[in-house]
């Protein structure tokens, strides 16, 4: 059983504070974590300015689309988690964003300055960063681009140094491309929905007997949902048919498997925010025998 409380307390017109709980029920065991908490402030109307733990802005799925009633799937596509997660999830520091308009169109812009991620044994990266432990700040952020009603197209980055086993510093580069459409379409009798994410991670090659070869990472998915919302057929307009495709690249190295995943999906909406999920996961790992799945998920946000 999983609960996720969010806080939003506005303690002037222009300060904010925002936070959410993630209270998970395991065994008989509550874990409880801290997914983020930020504080906020309203410079202007096209200037804000967070500090704390705030979501990462070069991330879109993970700060827009992560919660369980607004992700069309029981799960995150696999570069989102895990110990080969490509990009973090949270980022402690300070960020500044806002919007601008451009004519007729409007572009968008995060920058944030944080604690950097450390390395682990197997030169995979760890990005619990409460503490930054070689003083080394990550820089990063994304612009986004948004042409028209319903379309965005952003790319994000981030630059930071990590020490490895013999304590040299090795610089880490992220490049991040997503693309979202969302439109409810007449002709189509209803609403339609396109998501996708790349993202490439290159660490530098370590000197380190254990971690010398070439640390370098990718992956991303591609997402369609469809939903008969304007469907002349009232049985039809709470369902939604979702397909996901979605991969990974990793090194080149030992304890190291490629994998790809498709992901079909339909959800039933008994409210605007509340629906069952039922998904059916064709998995495909390098070096390991498959591991489909039926996955079922009823999440509700209120």
């Amino acid at each position: 059983m999983l609960v996720i409380p969010i806080f939003l307390w506005r303690l002037r017109d222009d300060l904010i504070f925002e936070g959410e709980l993630e209270l998970e029920l395991e065994d008989d065991i509550t874990h409880v974590s801290l997914e983020f908490a930020q504080l906020s402030y309203l410079f202007n109307d096209y200037v804000t300015i967070g500090v704390g733990k705030f979501l990462n802005p070069s991330n879109y799925f993970v700060e827009r689309l992560h919660p369980t009633w607004i992700n069309k799937l029981p799960d995150r596509p696999i570069t989102m988690g895990g110990v080969n997660s490509i990009q973090a999830g949270s980022q402690l520091g300070l960020q500044v964003r806002g919007g601008i308009p451009i004519g007729t169109m409007r572009g968008e812009y995060a920058f944030y300055v944080s604690n950097g991620p450390s390395m682990r044994d197997d030169g995979t990266l760890s990005f619990e960063d409460f503490t930054d432990g070689n003083n080394n700040k990550a820089v990063g952020g994304r612009i986004g681009w948004l042409p028209f009603t319903g379309f965005e197209l952003g790319y994000g980055f981030k630059v930071a140094g990590v020490d490895d086993l013999n304590g040299d510093r090795l610089n880490v580069i992220t490049h991040v491309i997503d693309l979202n459409y969302l439109q409810t379409s007449k002709f189509l009798l209803g609403n339609i929905d396109i998501r996708g994410q790349y993202a490439n991670r290159k660490i530098d090659r370590s000197s380190s007997p254990t971690l010398a070869f070439e640390n370098k990472s990718s992956g991303g998915y591609a997402q369609i949902a469809y939903r008969p919302s304007l469907s002349g057929l009232p049985l039809l307009r709470d369902f939604e048919s979702v397909l996901r495709y979605d991969w990974i690249e990793l090194p080149d190295a030992q304890d190291f498997n490629d994998e790809q995943r498709w992901t079909v999906g339909l959800n039933y909406y008994l409210a605007a925010s509340t629906m069952v999920k039922f998904a059916y996961q064709f998995d495909d790992k390098q070096g390991v025998p498959n591991d489909d799945a039926l996955i079922f998920q009823v999440t509700s946000g209120f």
